[in-house]
């Protein structure tokens, strides 16, 4: 059971839905209707817990685990209806993998995995991952997304976007409590040595790399994930803004952070 206690979310002032209560039991399909800019997506981002409520908490029965995908229209039209339903739990995708090869699949070459600190456990946990997936396939590996906060400081008015035009930052003070590394510029940079010098403890020099998202992705006026035409073309209600400011490689007036020394020297 999935329950949902008391969720409150206000961007600015505005309150997008206030107290919610809701839970969803074993064996029903539920759909969630509503208008343009309701809250629909955004209550299914704190349900999956991509997004931090303002106040309330999300419950899941002990034993249980909560699968998701991305919304994006177009992100899985190349793959079958099965694979992509895989894709939204990492057990099973191993499993996925394991029959992939076990029944003669095309041979590729590089894996890809994408890690969040914030929302995808330690770096313990990528390491355990990355070993596993190493010797269980003998594939190279890249990082294909990672990235460290370094403030917690807000930078709306960098943006300059009205309060509720703004999406807010995606690495928030609830979600980075449950950090390694202080929120700070060199816990940044420690963050990012430990982080390298684990890919390269890969077994056999499998650890080939990562890629960083997104490193110079500074709010400025106009840097949105979004502008109002591409979400009315999109038929999405925003808000707009930028999520990853506060864990670019540079701070808010482009200066470079001690981290991009420490990749330069990898």
């Amino acid at each position: 059971m999935i329950s949902a206690n008391n969720i409150t979310l206000r961007i600015g002032k505005k309150a997008l839905f206030e107290d919610v209560n809701i839970k969803f039991t074993e064996g029903n399909c539920y759909g969630l209707i509503g208008a343009n800019g309701a809250g629909k997506s955004t209550f299914l981002k704190i349900l999956s817990g991509q997004l931090d409520s303002t106040s309330g908490d999300i419950a899941i029965t002990p034993g249980q685990r909560l699968s998701f995908l991305q919304q994006d229209h177009f992100k899985y039209d190349q793959f079958a209806v099965l694979d992509t339903v895989i894709m939204g739990n990492a057990r099973l995708y191993q499993e996925w993998f394991d029959n992939y090869f076990a029944s003669d699949g095309d041979d590729f070459e590089v894996m890809g995995l994408s890690y969040d600190p914030f929302l995808h456990g330690s770096l313990e946990d990528l390491e355990h991952n990355m070993n596993d997936i190493a010797l269980r396939y003998g594939k190279e590996l890249l990082v294909a997304e990672a990235s460290m906060a370094y403030t917690m400081e807000d930078y709306a008015s960098h943006e300059e976007l009205e309060p509720s035009k703004g999406i807010g930052m995606a690495a928030r003070q609830k979600t980075m409590k449950k950090m390694d590394y202080p929120v700070t510029k060199q816990g940044q940079a420690d963050f990012m040595k430990d982080f390298i010098a684990r890919i390269r403890r890969v077994p056999k020099g499998l650890g080939k790399g990562f890629f960083y998202w997104e490193p110079a992705w500074i709010p400025t006026p106009g840097s949105g994930w979004a502008t109002e035409a591409s979400l009315k073309y999109m038929k999405e209600p925003g808000p707009c803004g930028n999520q990853w400011a506060n864990q670019a490689l540079f701070d808010y007036e482009g200066r470079p952070l001690p981290a991009l020394n420490v990749i330069k020297k990898m």
